[in-house]
């Protein structure tokens, strides 16, 4: 599986830490979707250099959204997240995986997606690039990040 270029629109911009926080959910998304033939919905959330993933249940997409902002709005001093779940473009008119990320104290999360097929013997295939779906809520608005850590000073 080619890693994609993450979001070619040039007019895009994010920061450095939210692109390998997106991507780095994306990848992972992709191998559990291709594994299982099926992405139950979940979180990365980074604190410093640890990722940690959470599934998110709900019976609906409502109930899925609010578990995750429930969930990510409790969880105080961490470096970034991502909410990952199998959606649908309808500009593509495709199947996606959708991932949802943002980092504490910033006003706005973003989507992206990654349009995916599947053939008749249940293989996967994505397409190339991640596409700029738009700005997300974002859960971790009102956190504070993580602190500065040195592992060298411990």
């Amino acid at each position: 599986m080619a890693e994609e270029e993450l979001m070619e629109e040039e007019d895009v911009v994010i920061s450095d830490l939210l692109e390998q926080i997106l991507q780095f959910a994306l990848e992972e998304a992709k191998e559990r979707l291709a594994e299982d033939g099926e992405l139950a919905p979940f979180t990365a959330t980074v604190v410093r250099d640890v990722v940690y993933f959470d599934s998110i249940l709900g019976e609906d997409a409502d109930e899925l959204y609010a578990a995750a902002e429930e969930f990510i709005a409790g969880l105080d001093g961490i470096t970034g997240y991502a909410f990952c779940y199998d959606g649908y473009m309808e500009e593509e008119e495709n199947s996606a995986i959708i991932v949802e990320g943002g980092l504490p104290g910033e006003p706005v999360a973003v989507a992206v997606g990654s349009p995916y097929t599947v053939d008749d013997a249940g293989n996967y295939t994505f397409v190339d690039e991640v596409l700029f779906l738009g700005d997300a809520p974002n859960y971790a608005e009102k956190l504070n990040p993580a602190d500065d850590w040195d592992p060298e000073e411990e």
